[in-house]
């Protein structure tokens, strides 16, 4: 049985390798983390809602803003999960 968990810890290494190596290639950046961020003004009105999304691109971390919306109309609900350059 633990001969066999070795060679799925091995394709798992290798897949993880790969998929590294695809982003530092090709440029393309995969979500970590996403942040909605909603500023407020003084007497509790809804100010500006913004989306920053942290991407990994195989060397480094790096944040995107968007606009938010809820219905995809003035902005974007969610952040995309994998960012092209």
């Amino acid at each position: 049985m633990i001969i066999g968990y070795k060679k799925y810890i091995k394709y798992t290494l290798i897949a993880f390798i790969a998929f590294w190596i695809y982003l530092i290639v090709s440029g393309n950046r995969v979500l970590v983390n996403q942040i909605e961020i909603t500023e407020v003004d003084d007497k509790g009105v809804l100010f500006i809602s913004k989306l920053d999304c942290v991407y990994f691109t195989g060397r480094s971390f790096i944040t995107a803003g968007y606009w938010y919306s809820a219905n995809d109309f003035m902005g974007i609900s969610e952040c995309p999960f994998i960012r092209k350059p």
